[in-house]
C-alpha cells in the first residue's frame, strides 16, 4: 500500500511526461493488488516472477487509454506501479520460503518486508530525483517508451494481427482449467495441467518449456521406479543440473571462439550486437 500511495507523486516527477492524471493513477492502483495476488500465485509454484509481463500488459492498456495526448507518460507510470508492486509480491513470497527453509521467524521475514517498503515509498523518489540527472538512461527505457508511443498513437490497432484472439483464447482456457481443478478429485487433478504454470512457461522462452518439460518427465519415471530416492534426491540432482547448464554456457562460448559448427538444432554463435 506504501508503494502504491508513493506512486501519486508520480505526475510531479514525471513532468516531462505529461498526460498523467489522478484518476489514472487510481485504476492503476485498484488493478496492483489484482496483479499483486496473480504474481504471487505463478512464482510460488514456479519460482519464476511474472511481473514483466504485468508491466508490458499494463503498458499497452494505459499507453492506448491515454492516447496521443499523454499516453506515453500514462503508459510508463501505470506499468511502473504494476511491475514494482507485483514484484515486490512476488519477493515476499520467496522470502517466506526461504524464511521456512531456515527456520526463520515468519513475524521477522514480514517485519523486514514493511521496513522495506517504508523505507523506499519515502527515499526511493526523492534519490530518482537527485541521482537522475547525473544517470545514464536505463536500458529498458527506450524501448519501453517506443512500445507506449506506438500504442497511444495507434490504440489497439497496434497490436500484432490476431494477438488480441490469441490472448482471448489463452484467458478461456485458463479459466477453464482453474475451473476444472477446482471441481475435480484430488487424484484426478494432476492430470490437468495448472493454467498458471503454463503461463509462465510461454513468458519463459520455448528452451526454457522443454527443459521443464524433459526434467519433469524424467522426474516422474524416476519416482515411479525409485520413489524414495526421487523424493531424496530429485531437487539435488535439479540443483546440479541448473549448475551444469550455466557451466555449459563456458562451453558454449569456447565452441563460438573457434567456429565449430553445431550438429543439430542449435547454434553456437555469439549473440549479435545490440543497435546503437
Amino acid at each position: 500500500m506504501l508503494l502504491i500511495a508513493a506512486a501519486f507523486a508520480a505526475p510531479a516527477l514525471l513532468q516531462p511526461l505529461g498526460g498523467v492524471r489522478w484518476w489514472h493513477l487510481l485504476v492503476a492502483a485498484a488493478a496492483a493488488p489484482f496483479a499483486a495476488l496473480a504474481n504471487t500465485r505463478a512464482a510460488g509454484a514456479t519460482d519464476i516472477s511474472a511481473a514483466p509481463a504485468f508491466f508490458a500488459a499494463a503498458l499497452v492498456a494505459f499507453a492506448a487509454w491515454g492516447g496521443a495526448g499523454g499516453g506515453v507518460g500514462v503508459g510508463l507510470v501505470a506499468a511502473g506501479l504494476l511491475l514494482g508492486v507485483a514484484q515486490s509480491a512476488a519477493e515476499m513470497g520467496f522470502s517466506f520460503a526461504a524464511g521456512y527453509t531456515t527456520l526463520a521467524s515468519p513475524t521477522a521475514v514480514f517485519v523486514a518486508h514493511v521496513v522495506g517498503c517504508v523505507a523506499g515509498a519515502l527515499f526511493a523518489p526523492f534519490a530518482y530525483a537527485l541521482l537522475s540527472p547525473a544517470l545514464p538512461p536505463s536500458p529498458l527505457a527506450a524501448p519501453a517508451r517506443a512500445v507506449a508511443a506506438l500504442f497511444a498513437q495507434g490504440g489497439a490497432r497496434a497490436l500484432p494481427a490476431y494477438a488480441g484472439w490469441m490472448g482471448l483464447a489463452a484467458l478461456v482456457v485458463g479459466l477453464v482449467l482453474a475451473s476444472v481443478r477446482q471441481v475435480i478429485s484430488s487424484r484426478a487433478r494432476v492430470m490437468v495441467p495448472m493454467p498458471v504454470v503454463m503461463g509462465v512457461i510461454f513468458l519463459a522462452g520455448a528452451n526454457v518449456a522443454v527443459g521443464v518439460a524433459f526434467g519433469a518427465a524424467l522426474r516422474i519415471a524416476w519416482r515411479w521406479r525409485h520413489p524414495r530416492s526421487a523424493d531424496a534426491y530429485a531437487a539435488l540432482v535439479g540443483g546440479a543440473l541448473i549448475a551444469g547448464d550455466g557451466v555449459w554456457g563456458v562451453g558454449r562460448a569456447l565452441l563460438a571462439s573457434f567456429g565449430v559448427a553445431a550438429p543439430i538444432c542449435m547454434s553456437f554463435a555469439p549473440a549479435p550486437s545490440a543497435v546503437p
